[in-house]
């Protein structure tokens, strides 16, 4: 996957499952990962806020509250690391919310082995990569697009200077024919 540990923060407010969890993290051989726990809402979205996890695993059940409210919020307030959401139960319904609200993955507990974390984790790390690369190139091209647009708007006003002052010499042209004069330069 990638030379250095990837840090994994879970959000989960089950200790047996953040247990599980971590065993399931020391079960992976080709790859390093440290694990991270918060217990609580509250506490995950503190620490996701932080920025110093690559990748964040929240429950869909966290107290009187729910994962995809953290997702939803954590993504609001500039969180740019990938979110996998994990749940006790498989829920079309709640899957297709989780993809809708920013998730990149949909795991269920009771389904998860090292395998499937590890590629979960993987290809969450590699579409968010992707996804910043076209964040940042649709920004590079729109700064360009502007830039293009003001030089577009500076030569339309070059090129109506440039008229009004080709009328100006048709104008002292005309005049000076008129007065039976020659503009300098001009033979006969």
């Amino acid at each position: 996957m990638q030379d250095s540990t990837i840090r994994v923060l879970l959000v989960d407010d089950e200790r047996a499952d953040s247990i599980l969890t971590k065993e399931t993290f020391a079960e992976i051989k080709w790859s390093a990962f440290v694990m991270d726990w918060a217990d609580t809402f509250e506490k995950g979205l503190v620490s996701i806020l932080r920025q110093e996890h690559d990748v964040y695993l929240i429950d869909y059940r966290l107290g009187g509250r729910d994962g995809l409210e953290l997702l939803r919020t954590a993504i609001a307030k500039g969180c740019m690391a990938p979110m996998i959401l994990l749940t006790g139960l498989d829920d079309h319904e709640v899957d297709m919310e989780a993809m809708k609200a920013g998730a990149m993955d949909y795991l269920v507990k009771g389904e998860l082995s090292p395998a499937l974390l590890e590629r979960s984790i993987r290809y969450s790390l590699e579409r968010k990569r992707v996804e910043n690369l076209l964040r940042k190139s649709r920004s590079e091209l729109f700064a360009q697009h502007e830039e293009m647009k003001q030089l577009y708007e500076h030569l339309e006003l070059k090129n109506r200077e440039l008229l009004a002052a080709q009328e100006t010499i048709k104008s002292n042209r005309k005049f000076y024919e008129a007065q039976g004069l020659k503009l300098v330069g001009e033979q006969n």
